[in-house]
């Protein structure tokens, strides 16, 4: 979410350590508190191995809704104007996705 080449908000699932998890150590500006930049996690197991994510990003901000709001993850974040790129990738499993849904938010 909000990427760019020199910046990212990561959001994703961690099958080795069953948590979920909003990373913004590389989100943009957090130069304001040495503990603003950082992991947030928190532990999901799956059922059936499928992960349902409604996510909602604006200009400061992303709100994460994992498996219909059993957890949640709001942080702030403060990307550069130019971060705005989209990409879902997988680091090492193969996954399959179901559907895609992009909507602008007014």
């Amino acid at each position: 979410m909000r990427v760019s080449d020199e910046q990212e908000t990561l959001v994703g699932y961690a099958s080795e350590t069953l948590e979920v998890y909003v990373d913004r150590t590389r989100s943009g500006r957090s130069d304001f508190h040495e503990d603003f930049a950082g992991r947030h996690a928190v532990p999901l197991e799956t059922a059936e191995n499928r992960l349902d994510l409604h996510i909602y990003v604006d200009r400061s901000s992303i709100e994460v809704f994992f498996n219909h709001g059993q957890v949640v993850i709001t942080d702030l974040i403060f990307p550069d104007a130019e971060s705005r790129g989209l990409e879902i990738f997988t680091a090492e499993e193969q996954i399959t996705l179901f559907s895609l849904e992009l909507y602008t938010l007014k």
